[in-house]
């Protein structure tokens, strides 16, 4: 077998599952897709469906991490020889293991009627769904036609030859909707913002940093007085 191919694999056997990587077109990314306002569960419910019944094996011509913790098997020849396309293996992957996940953001705000205040879940994005998958064709035509979406955002056609533009890191972070590895120098007495989580927007001072937790206890002032919380490093910006 080839040493890059052996290397490349070993290399992808050793990803993170759950921990955001916007840096390879070949692992899960999050994808921003439009839908028609109001249709965005349907779209979301309809999505998983046709995932859970996709029948047949996808042909990928990257090694890939399925969706439990695996490297997807190799297509081989009756002689069990490894079969390449331009060269490349070819492996053979399901639909779940390329489309992972689909996310309706939500967020709860307070609404004020006749004196009485009510918390309700709100859409966050009204009219997109954010969708983690591993962009190629059949992924790709699978959300694309579904029924109520109307296309990705984010084209980069020159570059991109029609493939949408993935989240990054930072975006991912800041939507608070996945573990994002982030390399953040926090000290006490550094000032920061809350930017996700039950404490958005407040302003707070550091007085003690976990490192290894990635979290830090911040003193934030909440209706007149200094409250002491805990926040992770995903919550945060620091101040500067």
């Amino acid at each position: 077998m080839d040493e890059n191919i052996v290397e490349t694999e070993k290399q992808t056997s050793q990803l993170v599952d759950g921990f955001y990587d916007d840096s390879d077109e070949h692992s899960p990314r999050w994808y921003v897709v439009h839908t028609y306002s109001g249709h965005e569960n349907k779209v979301k419910s309809s999505i998983e469906k046709q995932v859970e019944s996709y029948a047949g094996k996808i042909e990928v011509d990257f090694p890939l991490i399925d969706r439990f913790g695996e490297v997807v098997p190799a297509k081989t020849d009756e002689q069990g020889n490894r079969v390449l396309k331009n060269g490349n293996p070819v492996y053979l992957c399901d639909m779940a293991d390329l489309v992972r996940k689909i996310n309706v953001p939500m967020h709860d705000v307070t609404v004020i009627k006749e004196k009485e205040s009510k918390v309700k879940s709100r859409k966050m994005f009204p009219g997109y769904i954010l969708v983690k998958m591993v962009v190629e064709d059949k992924s790709w035509f699978l959300v694309r036609n579904t029924a109520g979406v109307t296309g990705f955002v984010g084209y980069n056609t020159k570059e991109r030859k029609n493939r949408p533009v993935a989240l990054s890191k930072e975006e991912v972070r800041r939507m608070g909707i996945e573990k994002v590895v982030i390399e953040l120098d926090f000290s006490v007495g550094d000032s920061i913002k809350v930017i996700n989580g039950p404490f958005e927007s407040f302003i707070g001072v550091v007085e003690e940093v976990n490192p290894e937790r990635e979290t830090l206890k911040a003193r934030i002032t909440m209706f007149g007085r200094e409250t002491p919380v805990e926040l992770i490093y995903d919550q945060v910006d620091k101040i500067y």
